[in-house]
């Protein structure tokens, strides 16, 4: 760590320990995890009482950015406000991004015993999910590469084109994550942790990348060969993949309405 980003996290440390309504401050992002630049900003997870987050909440303000604190140019504090249920649900149920944010993450003080130990748990991959992730993810990519991509291409919608082309290489990549057990970070870190994987076909980066640049049958072709054929994957892909995608990418609605690309 730069000595700039550790003199300014320890003032972010100080002025959350001042704050009686924090319990604990957990710092993550690129700083902790030895990624970062000099100019980076820090990140930090405040983990605040119950009564604080449904204020924060009703108000709007789960998360903000606090400038003029860090001792370099264009730094700044990006806080966001957690409870520890939320903590404790990111256990059982957390999203790749979530437990992704928790790897290499540093508590930086806690009033809570607790605390430490649930977020040691967060980042741990649900190997029980595996297999249904790699086949929700198969069906994206043989529908998205597949049935609408070739209706894209005869009627000449650019649009659908690129969705296709954008939905083909997140779900053939994020099959690989699943094999790999390894947490999807985020779009903004998704070529970049790609490259990181021990386990995926050569050069799948660059046929990712060439899908999305000249959105053709040809680099269709390359990319979707090269995942379906890198491995057995460990689950039944051999049918069921239409009504998967129907289940999983249509019908969300019979569980909950956050599904804003199906609303």
């Amino acid at each position: 760590m730069l000595k700039h980003h550790e003199e300014s996290l320890q003032i972010m440390k100080d002025y959350y320990q001042r704050d009686s309504e924090v319990i604990a401050l957990i710092f993550g992002g690129s700083v902790a995890k030895g990624e970062e630049r000099p100019d980076s900003d820090l990140d930090g997870m405040a983990i605040i009482t119950d009564k604080a987050y449904l204020r924060r909440k009703s108000e709007g303000k789960l998360a903000e950015c606090i400038y003029g604190m860090c001792t370099y140019p264009k730094g700044y504090f990006d806080v966001k406000y957690f409870n520890k249920s939320y903590l404790e649900a990111a256990v059982e149920q957390g999203s790749d991004p979530t437990r992704s944010s928790f790897v290499k993450a540093k508590l930086l003080f806690s009033n809570d015993l607790d605390i430490a130990k649930i977020i040691e748990k967060i980042p741990i991959y649900p190997r029980d999910k595996k297999p249904e992730r790699i086949k929700t993810f198969h069906s994206i990519l043989r529908l998205s590469s597949g049935y609408f991509f070739n209706d894209a291409i005869i009627s000449g919608d650019q649009y659908m084109l690129d969705k296709c082309c954008f939905e083909m290489v997140y779900a053939g990549l994020r099959m690989l994550y699943a094999y790999n057990e390894e947490f999807f970070p985020s779009h903004k870190r998704l070529m970049e942790y790609t490259q990181r994987l021990h386990h995926k076909p050569d050069e799948i980066v660059k046929l990712a990348m060439a899908v999305n640049e000249k959105k053709d049958i040809a680099s269709r072709d390359a990319f979707v060969y090269a995942i379906l054929n890198f491995t057995d994957w460990g689950a039944d892909l051999t049918s069921g993949y239409g009504w998967t995608y129907v289940e999983k990418m249509e019908q969300t609605w019979q569980y909950s309405d956050d599904n804003v690309y199906e609303l």
